[in-house]
């Protein structure tokens, strides 16, 4: 049986899978009906309530957005990884565009061009992934 990505009830075959997805996590097992498929997601979920952060409110500062997703994320990252994106933050993105509001960031790449001035490409990409995910992660969660 093939996997998915995403939360729900799907039909496989003439059985049904339900998946949960609790912090990231998906846990999913197979049913006969698609009654008891939607009734173990309903249970499994109010069982294990969210707890992650969620994105903050509509013009958020870049501070914000990379904080809310570095606590949704820390736990599956391994340790040296949590370092590494900390450090780059604190050294590079926070005193260069921390404070700044995201809707500043469309209408003035001036700051970008700045972040990445003087750094080697290597640490420009690390830079961008961060900065990638932290927003991918936050248009996710509306």
């Amino acid at each position: 049986m093939e996997r998915t990505r995403y939360a729900g009830v799907y039909r496989r075959g003439k059985r049904f899978a339900a998946v949960a997805s609790i912090r990231g996590r998906k846990t999913w097992r197979t049913f006969d009906t698609a009654g008891e498929a939607q009734a173990w997601k309903a249970t499994y979920e109010a069982r294990h309530p969210r707890a992650l952060p969620r994105a903050p409110g509509p013009d958020p500062t870049v501070g914000d957005v990379v904080a809310a997703w570095t606590a949704a994320h820390e736990r599956d990252w391994t340790p040296l990884t949590k370092v590494g994106r900390d450090s780059l933050y604190r050294i590079h993105i926070g005193p260069a565009m921390g404070e700044r509001r995201v809707s500043e960031l469309l209408s003035d790449r001036e700051h970008l061009r700045a972040l990445y001035r003087g750094i080697s490409p290597a640490q420009a990409r690390n830079l961008k992934g961060v900065l990638r995910g932290a927003f991918r992660w936050a248009v996710g969660e509306r």
